[in-house]
């Protein structure tokens, strides 16, 4: 995939590029196969919690380990649909649900909570790229790139599609002050993985979500 016009790259020197978290469903289906302790009985507490997704009547609970899919694959789709500024700023809100950097169960957001931008057509324009990012990647965009098969995340997907089609963004309250605010222009910047093509645009983080996987 060619970089997006205007995203400087930057060189990831890693180990492996796409090993998953030790709380993957994929991981923890390999260690019951295996006969090894299950992720809660070894303390990990990787199943025990969970991440909310909310928008309008519609809400979309996740395990911590289909949270570190859903990030995955749509920070895949991202890097492909997203060239403008608000579309940098989306991705680094999914980039905040990166439970390696921001902690397990942390992560979800409320559409509420997202800056929209003006009402009319920018608002519309938005809500339109977040739902092509959807889009992609419910059609596996790069998920042969990966070397594990995302259980279950198809359907949530389809979920986050019917919810972010059904929000009003008219309804949206964003507060700049919480910590997990949707990013304003100052927190993202135009940068991706050179290693792995995949944005890095948090500026507070300059590595992308499968660096810091491993």
């Amino acid at each position: 995939m060619q970089t997006p016009p205007g995203v400087m790259q930057m060189a990831a020197p890693r180990s492996h590029p796409w090993r998953r978290p030790v709380c993957d469903p994929f991981n923890q289906a390999v260690r019951q196969r295996m006969g090894s302790p299950s992720l809660d009985a070894a303390g990990l507490g990787c199943s025990a919690m969970g991440n909310s997704f909310t928008g309008g009547a519609h809400e979309i609970s996740m395990s911590n380990g289909n949270t570190s899919v859903f990030v995955d694959v749509m920070m895949l789709a991202a890097s492909a649909t997203i060239s403008t500024e608000w579309g940098y700023r989306f991705a680094g809100r999914i980039a905040q649900s990166d439970q390696n950097v921001f902690g397990l169960g942390t992560a979800g957001f409320a559409l509420e909570d997202f800056d929209w931008g003006s009402p009319g057509e920018d608002a519309a324009a938005n809500k339109l790229l977040v739902l092509d990012t959807l889009a992609l990647a419910a059609r596996r965009h790069r998920w042969d790139e990966l070397d594990y098969s995302p259980p279950l995340i198809e359907e949530v997907l389809r979920r986050f599609l019917a919810m972010v089609q059904d929000f009003d963004t008219s309804t949206a309250t964003p507060v700049a002050e919480l910590d997990d605010s949707f990013p304003g222009p100052e927190d993202v910047v135009a940068r991706s993985c050179l290693r792995h093509r995949v944005l890095a645009p948090l500026v507070v983080n300059p590595d992308c979500v499968f660096c810091d996987e491993l």
